[in-house]
Formats: C-alpha cells, structure tokens, sequence
C-alpha cells in the first residue's frame, strides 16, 4: 500500500489591499510511533519566559528614556543612526534574555524524546489525532534543576516525517515576480483613488476600492493558484521518491524531521527531475533561478 502524503502548506502570499491567498491544510496525519506532539505555545507561558519577557519591557523602557535624550538635538542623520542602535540593543538584550531558554526548550525536548524513542515531535497545531502529546513531559523536563544535556546526532535522515521551510521557496524568483507584478497593480490602484478622490463623492470612491479590491483578488488568485500548485505537486513527488509519509512546514517541526527544502528548490528550479519508475538517476535541467 502506497504512503498516503500529507502537505502542510500555509498561507505563502499575501499582497496589499489586506487580500491574501492560501491553500488548504491537511492536518489528520497516520498514526505512527516515531512521532509526538507539543503545544509550543504553552511552552512559551511558562514563568521563565515571562519572567525573561518583563526584563526585556524593563530594559526597553529605559533604552528608549536614553536614546530618547541623545535624540533631542539628534540631525536627521543622526536620529536615523540612533534608532538603528536602539533596535540593535534590543535585539542584543532580547537574545540574552531568551536565547538560553529557547536552547533549554530544545535540550528538554531531545531528552523526553529520546526517553520515548521518538523521532519527530511536531506543533500540536497541524495534528489533529494520532499522535502522542509530550507537552508536560517537556514542561517537567524544563524545570528540573542543573544543566539539560542531550545528544545532538542527526535523527531526521532516515525519519518518515520531513519539512522544508516555505521562506525558502517564497524567496524564488516565481514569487518575486508575482509581488512586482501586484505591487505595481497597487500602485495604480491608488493612484486613480487618490486622482477621483478630488472630483468623486465618498460613496464613489467607496465603490471604486471595493472594485480595485475584488481586482486585485482575482488577479492574486490567478497568478498564485499555479504556483501553489506547482509547489504541492513537487513536495508531493519528492515526498514519495524518499519514502516520506509526511511533509509539514519548518515552523511546524519541534524535533528531528528531515529537511527536504534544497530537494524542493532545486527541483522548482529545474535543477532536478522527478523520479522515472526505475530510474535512480535525476536528470539535469539547464534552467535556473535567475
């Protein structure tokens, strides 16, 4: 019996106006041994993390006291210069505060993990039944005193479940193109309702942006709809020419899983091709990104 393939795919884009389309999201997954599940936001709640959250509120109220007094006589240059120190100490303060905790979730996680012989722990958010739920455990493990030590060996190799980070993929030129394309469109958009807006009467220019909306909708379906779907189509194929069962989204993967995102991209890129019935080898595209 054939490996039913399961694909998480989010949301990939999003366009002005506040129109945005997406794909559907499989969530009920086989049950399976090697795989858990977490709920990472209630990880997030715990008395460390808010605790680590009010020293950086703290630390951030009296950065902006102290850049706020350099700025008082600040050029514009100069104001400039200071609000990107402002944001670089807070970004210096913020990984101090919750770095250590993230790397504790992390060392909690491989160790209940391990204690299971699990492979793969996933957000609870993409499972909806079938799975084990190490939530507590990992909450336990967190609070226990003294230092968390884990292996830190590569478990996703051989593992049924994968993930590839959709970031990637949205950063390939298909998608690049489709947002030059909107933003164009929405430039001009705004435009002609700003020119109207001088002459036009408030329910005119209302009706014109519900018009210019419902446009740019169908356009942002039109152009994205395919790439969607040349997306799904690749994971699905690579999924089943390396015995996956499952592909989710990187944000989705607490632990293990295999990384299947260079597969993908090269595969969208024409790098590679699918896989002939007893054919080993990929063939060689000529195209690329460009």
């Amino acid at each position: 019996m054939k490996k039913t393939v399961a694909i998480c795919l989010m949301s990939v884009f999003c366009i002005l106006f506040g129109l945005c389309s997406s794909c559907t999201t499989e969530k009920q997954v086989k049950k399976t041994s090697e795989l858990a599940i977490m709920d990472a936001s209630s990880i997030y709640k715990l008395q460390a993390f808010i605790t680590a959250n009010e020293k950086i509120e703290t630390a951030r109220r009296e950065l902006e006291a102290s850049y706020s007094e350099k700025m008082k006589n600040a050029s514009p240059e100069q104001e400039r210069d200071l609000r990107a120190l402002f944001e670089k100490d807070m970004l210096a303060v913020a990984n101090k505060e919750r770095n250590p905790l993230n790397d504790r979730v992390q060392a909690a996680i491989a160790i209940v993990a391990a204690e299971k012989n699990i492979t793969v722990v996933l957000d609870k958010s993409v499972v909806v039944t079938g799975a084990e739920d190490i939530t507590d455990a990992v909450k336990d493990k967190f609070r226990e005193e003294g230092e968390l030590e884990h292996s830190n060996m590569n478990i996703g190799e051989n593992s049924s479940v994968a993930y590839f980070d959709q970031d990637v993929v949205r950063t390939l030129s298909m998608f690049r193109d489709v947002d030059k394309k909107m933003h164009e469109e929405w430039i001009k958009a705004r435009e002609e309702i700003a020119s109207k807006a001088k002459t036009a009467s408030a329910e005119e220019i209302r009706q014109l942006t519900a018009k210019h909306e419902k446009r740019l909708s169908d356009m942002n379906a039109s152009l994205t709809t395919p790439l969607l779907k040349k997306v799904t189509d690749t994971v699905s194929d690579i999924a089943k020419e390396n015995n996956v069962a499952l592909v989710v989204g990187k944000q989705y993967v607490m632990y293990g899983g295999k990384n299947i995102t260079d597969l993908v991209v090269d595969r969208l890129l024409g790098k590679t091709s699918p896989k002939v019935s007893g054919d080993d080898n990929d063939a060689d595209a000529q195209n690329g990104d460009k």
